[in-house]
């Protein structure tokens, strides 16, 4: 996927993980950027300035480019705000479970950081203040690479999101 003969629809993101490690590919498709390229960003890499991180051994993505060099959609552009307001929101979270559970996280305590939101309910995603689920909200993938296991929350066919999304994450079966 970092090839760039390859061509695809638009700029995404694609986590990558097994046992040992876990990654994230920022495939920035566009010329945008100081050092636009696909590549992998790492839990010790060198971020785009005015993004903080600071957690070794864990890695996060809220759907923009983070990588020195990259396309800034963080700091600036049609979406910062957005995307400033939810990693604000995951910085957030993640201090406060850490800080609550003797510093380690439990998968529970990963559900939670990616289910949270702004306010008494899920809000828009464009116009909202930065909600990790929103409305609009598609997917959300919890995967534990060590203990081989895979649970998936998918937007419901019709009708909308369920303001609580916890009892909507399904296992799916891993083959070895």
């Amino acid at each position: 996927m970092t090839n760039a003969v390859s061509k695809y629809s638009f700029s995404h993101l694609v986590v990558l993980a097994d046992e040992q490690e876990t990654k994230i590919l920022e495939n920035n498709i566009t010329t945008q950027g100081q050092h636009p390229e696909r590549d992998l960003r790492y839990d010790s890499s060198t971020l785009n300035p005015k993004v903080s991180w600071g957690f070794h051994h864990m890695i996060a993505a809220v759907n923009c480019f983070m990588l020195k060099g990259q396309f800034d959609n963080y700091s600036g552009g049609k979406y910062a705000k957005i995307n400033q307001g939810r990693w604000s929101l995951l910085l957030k979270e993640l201090q406060d479970k850490l800080s609550h559970n003797n510093h380690k996280l439990s998968p529970e305590n990963i559900r939670e950081i990616m289910c949270s939101f702004h306010g008494k309910n899920p809000g828009s995603l464009l116009l909202g203040q930065g909600d990790l689920y929103n409305l609009q909200t598609q997917q959300m993938i919890l995967y534990i690479p060590a203990e081989r296991s895979l649970k998936a929350f998918i937007k419901p066919k019709q009708g909308a999101n369920p303001a609580n999304p916890a009892p909507f994450f399904y296992t799916i079966p891993l083959v070895p």
